[in-house]
């Protein structure tokens, strides 16, 4: 059903819907109008009533559902505000967690479990070390961080559509071989927002997916129903494949020899990849790219994982980091045929002087 939904949603150029699938889209784009004009009224109720902040806030986000690059693109922006001195704090819904040992807001540091925190937000944390609050109600979130935590600055992790959270900074993240799709908002279309809101975001950053051996990345589709977005503060990103790593490995960034009983699976070899992403699709492909043969193992976004989820799989397994924080202890006894696959989001410069110039008021270092 997902698969013939996102037909609808996600039309490839060269083929054209089925009868009964071109029905059920004329029938559901009237409630795409009910949406957005439920979901345009309650922006502006929200957005007049938005609790301010002394520290700017950039929130990044996307206008469709499903996965389009977000997390990593987080991370190296952290990464990159931190080399330069800046002190960044994260806030998050923490989406599949759910507190167990105490009450929202959350600290990740004092909850690493992605069971009651979320396993983006632990994966944040984890690769950067900076502080990461998560609270359904953001703007709390918000005010916990900065009274235990001096910050320059703090990045929401998604909510573009919090609109009771203040913001001073929109950026959203569009995955580049689905763009907008059919360009309709739910559920006629994959939008929680309609294109037009691409107009009044401050910057736009197309995923151009994981680049392997100096391959050329993958052009974006055209970007259905945004009339008006010349694309002027739009970036290209790509994702660089980082070497295979055991998931015994505590954390992003060390080596890959750190912990590793069994020999690093070499290209040609058959892989399961196993990933509860919101776009697993982009995963199998670059493990693909990288010369392995594939066995798909997808699960919902967010899935929480259970050993029964990997009784009779076949060694040796890969999954991404993100599912990697949740199935480190549920694997301990699997680990030695379990792999990590990282990725580094790349992104020019420009990018990162727009953002700081705009939501700091500086020039960023290094940068002419």
């Amino acid at each position: 059903m997902t698969s013939w939904l996102e037909q609808i949603w996600y039309p490839a150029a060269n083929e054209h819907l089925s009868p009964l699938q071109r029905l059920v889209l004329l029938l559901l784009v009237p409630l795409s109008w009910l949406f957005t004009s439920i979901a345009s009224r309650r922006r502006r109720r929200l957005t007049a009533s938005a609790e301010a902040s002394q520290v700017p806030t950039l929130i990044v986000g996307n206008l469709s559902v499903g996965g389009t690059g977000k997390t990593p693109l987080v991370i190296a922006l952290i990464q990159r505000l931190k080399a330069d001195g800046y002190r960044v704090g994260v806030i998050s819904r923490g989406y599949g967690g759910k507190p167990t040992t105490g009450e929202y807001p959350l600290d990740v540091a004092s909850h690493p479990l992605a069971a009651e925190v979320g396993d983006e937000p632990l994966l944040i944390h984890c690769a950067t070390g900076i502080p990461v609050f998560v609270d359904p109600d953001r703007p709390r979130a918000r005010r916990e961080l900065l009274k235990n935590h001096p910050c320059d600055l703090v990045i929401s992790d998604d909510g573009l559509q919090h609109y009771a959270l203040s913001r001073d900074f929109e950026l959203v993240v569009i995955d580049a071989k689905r763009g907008l799709g059919n360009g309709y908002c739910l559920p006629a279309g994959p939008l929680r927002e309609p294109p037009s809101r691409l107009t009044e975001i401050d910057a736009v950053v197309i995923n151009h997916g994981a680049v392997v051996g100096g391959a050329e990345p993958e052009s974006a589709v055209a970007l259905r129903g945004s009339a008006g977005f010349d694309g002027k503060h739009s970036w290209a990103m790509t994702l660089v494949p980082q070497p295979l790593r055991p998931l015994q490995v505590s954390a992003p960034g060390q080596p890959a020899g750190a912990v590793q009983s069994q020999p690093l699976p070499q290209p040609g070899k058959t892989l399961t990849a196993v990933a509860g992403i919101g776009n697993p699709k982009r995963f199998f492909d670059t493990l693909r790219a990288l010369g392995y043969k594939v066995i798909e193992k997808p699960f919902p976004d967010h899935h929480d994982f259970t050993v029964d989820d990997f009784s009779g799989l076949q060694g040796p397994l890969v999954m991404t980091e993100k599912d990697a924080v949740k199935c480190r202890k549920l694997l301990s006894t699997f680990d030695e045929t379990c792999w990590v696959l990282g990725v580094t989001a790349t992104l020019p410069d420009q990018f990162y002087q727009h953002v700081v110039r705009h939501l700091l008021g500086v020039e960023a270092p290094g940068i002419r």
